[in-house]
Order: structure tokens, then sequence, then C-alpha cells
């Protein structure tokens, strides 16, 4: 009886610590995405641009941007919202700080240059590889990102500096 009472304790409890785990392996891997200055995630694509509009952080942002989905849910789901869920919310704040000590954290190493921040994004991979065993986030929108986003981002800054010069002339 003492053997399963311990166990029922301590399970959940190294499923914290496993999660806790993961969002601090998720917070590096997001803050060395933004130091290589090679894209983000989708996922962090918007918390990174609202951080740069805002001048709020990155993980502030992420911990908006998470408050805001489950808020969602609540409003998709009503009564068949399963009150446990909120603990999303604990979570958020836990990953949006631990962002924020990431970058902290690699701040002082050096990117200087292209070669460089290849060898940041080769280090989120092996991060990948080692804790989760496959290639986490990268399926074929990530593919069509690579290969669309620059294209379209050309296109549209050359639209965004003829606006700007005829508004600001």
């Amino acid at each position: 009886m003492e053997q399963i009472k311990s166990r029922t304790i301590t399970y959940p409890l190294r499923r914290l610590l496993f999660l806790c785990l993961g969002l601090i392996i998720m917070a590096f891997g997001v803050a060395f995405s933004i130091k290589a200055g090679l894209g983000t995630s989708p996922i962090s694509s918007v918390p990174y641009v609202t951080s740069e509009i805002s001048g709020l952080s990155v993980g502030t942002t992420t911990i908006i941007m998470n408050f805001f989905f489950v808020l969602i849910q609540i409003a998709i789901l009503r009564r068949k919202y399963d009150w446990f869920q909120v603990l999303q919310f604990p979570a958020a704040i836990l990953f949006g700080f631990t962002i924020d000590v990431a970058e902290w954290v690699i701040a002082p190493l050096p990117c200087w240059g292209y070669l460089q921040a290849w060898v940041y994004c080769a280090l989120g991979i092996v991060l990948s590889l080692v804790f989760l065993h496959h290639l986490a986030g990268v399926r074929e929108g990530t593919i069509a990102a690579a290969i669309l986003v620059g294209q379209i981002t050309k296109q549209t800054n050359k639209l965004t500096k003829k606006l700007e010069a005829a508004v600001l002339r």
C-alpha cells in the first residue's frame, strides 16, 4: 500500500519535471532561432514580430499569445471546456519566462556572421534530435515557408517602399 501511495505522489511530480524540462529545451530552441537570425518557427513568429513592434520581450508576447489561445478555447468550447486545462496559464507563464531567461543566457554568445548563424541553427537541430528523437517542427509548411516567405517579403518590400515614398514625400 505504501508503494502505491508513493508512486501516485511521485508520478505527477515526474510529469511536472518533464514538462518543465521540455519547456526549457523549447525555450532555448526559440532563443537560438532568434539569435541565429535565420527565422523562427511559425508558432514563435507572431510573438517575435509583436515583440519587435511593442518593445516587449519575446517571452512576454509568448505569454500573451498563449493566454489568448486559451481564452479562445474557453469561448469555443464553453461548457465542454475541461477546467483542468486552465493549467495552461501557468505553463504559458513558465514558457515565456524561460524564453526570456534563455535569450539572456545566450546573449553573450557571439554571432559573427552567416556561418555562425548556421551553427546555432544546427545546434537547434541537434537538440531536437537528441531530446525528441526526431526533427521537431519541420514539415511541408516549414519547407513552403522557407521557399515562399523570402520571395513574398521581397515583393511586399518593393510595394512598401513605393507606398512609403509616396506617403512621406
